[in-house]
């Protein structure tokens, strides 16, 4: 994934709709530079990655005018500046950071429950004082609910003679 990032004055912007992904190596960096960097032989990026209330610094040298980076799990966002001989970047471009699943911080998805379990669970493994079911009537059909989900649709065909 190429992320391109242009570089005006010393102002550093990022499209709206990029993201980096945590733990993941595959993610590069191009840069765009105006007239007044390009004196400057050697560019580096620097990203500030913001996980919770601790922020990692991460210097990747460019090559040509792309680097290739690795975003730290746990990372909630980057901003990302260059700096070449003294010269610094006075605004960030702010890349908001999507947890993979490699990422160790990323909530697991839950398996979802079994329908067949969850329904015989729901008719006999519970007492009746529990138990409680709600009808409710709509234009197509009607569902029988309980406190776990709908256990039944019922749909009643009409005809018109």
């Amino acid at each position: 994934m190429i992320i391109e990032i242009t570089v005006r004055n010393r102002r550093a912007r990022a499209p709206v709709s990029a993201r980096l992904i945590s733990v993941n190596s595959g993610q590069t960096l191009r840069f765009s530079f105006s007239s007044e960097w390009d004196a400057l032989p050697q560019k580096t990026a620097r990203v500030h990655y913001h996980t919770g209330s601790r922020i990692l610094t991460e210097d990747y040298p460019l090559t040509g005018d792309e680097c290739c980076i690795c975003v730290p799990a746990g990372a909630e966002y980057a901003e990302i500046d260059v700096c070449a001989g003294g010269r610094i970047t006075t605004e960030s471009a702010v890349l908001p950071v999507f947890r993979s699943i490699l990422d160790p911080d990323t909530p697991k998805a839950q398996e979802p429950p079994d329908f067949l379990q969850q329904t015989l669970a729901a008719v006999y493994g519970e007492p009746p004082r529990r138990r409680s079911a709600h009808c409710l009537g709509s234009s197509s059909g009607a569902f029988l609910c309980t406190r776990s989900g709908a256990l039944l649709m019922t749909k009643e065909e009409t005809h018109d003679t």
